[in-house]
């Protein structure tokens, strides 16, 4: 495929981005085709970029907040095409334009792979993570880890099996470095709960966004981040990470 034919592949894309229509915007990604955000770490396949788009059109149609493309320059190398554009989000709080370079490889006439870049810390997107989010999806991905701290650590413990998946994997520090499957999982909390009997963690705020929940919570003296990633189908968590402490 020409150098041209490329280019205006991927203008045609972002207007069928921009016109919020879901089914024109999976057509041009291949069948096994996937969408990175890698400042988001979020790894997406067709069907998630699907529900993607229905809830930024929903937002939109509901007038809470407005999502425009607007392609800045365009470089084609062979079946690669390197993109440089603005994302414009309008709300009731005002205007946002977002600088995001992508990356966007073809074969065979489709996005194979699309990874997109930009600057979380200078962006300043409005919260939760500034994007439209599935509201029924993140109700449902904040209850399963509401279930982890009042229900798993005050002691029911083999609650674990119904809601962690068999390839959980906790990743803490220490002697909880990384911990692999439910039974491993269960067997470490045992010990944690029979180490500190009086622990008490409180929850301080909970945001959840497509797969992933981020959680503050107060435990021990130290506030901790923690990042679980929801697995979409079976709603089951899959990972959990403490991603950073900090002394109270």
């Amino acid at each position: 495929m020409s150098e041209q034919n490329l280019e205006q592949l991927v203008q045609n894309f972002y207007a069928a981005w921009n016109a919020m229509d879901a089914e024109r915007t999976l057509a041009f990604f291949a069948e096994d085709g996937r969408y990175e955000d890698r400042s988001m770490g979020w790894d997406m396949d067709r069907e998630q970029v699907r529900a993607l788009v229905e809830s930024m059109a929903a937002t939109q149609a509901s007038g809470s907040r407005i999502f425009r493309i607007e392609p800045v320059s365009v470089a084609v190398k062979d079946n690669l095409v390197l993109t440089e554009r603005l994302d414009h989000f309008e709300s009731a709080t005002g205007h946002l334009a977002v600088p995001v370079a992508s990356a966007i490889e073809f074969e065979d006439g489709k996005i194979r792979h699309m990874r997109e870049y930009w600057d979380r810390a200078t962006s300043k997107l409005p919260p939760p993570l500034g994007l439209p989010q599935p509201d029924a999806t993140a109700r449902a991905n904040k209850a399963v880890v509401d279930r982890v701290f009042d229900e798993v650590w005050t002691g029911n413990i083999d609650l674990i099996d119904e809601i962690c998946g068999e390839d959980f994997v906790y990743h803490g520090a220490g002697a909880y470095a990384e911990i692999r499957g439910t039974d491993h999982t269960k067997t470490a909390l045992a010990g944690a709960r029979a180490a500190f009997p009086d622990l008490k963690i409180v929850v301080d705020q909970v945001i959840a966004a497509v797969q992933f929940v981020f959680l503050f919570a107060l435990g021990a003296g130290l506030l901790v981040l923690y990042s679980a990633l929801i697995a979409t189908a079976a709603e089951r968590r899959s990972e959990a990470a403490v991603m950073r402490a900090f002394g109270a």
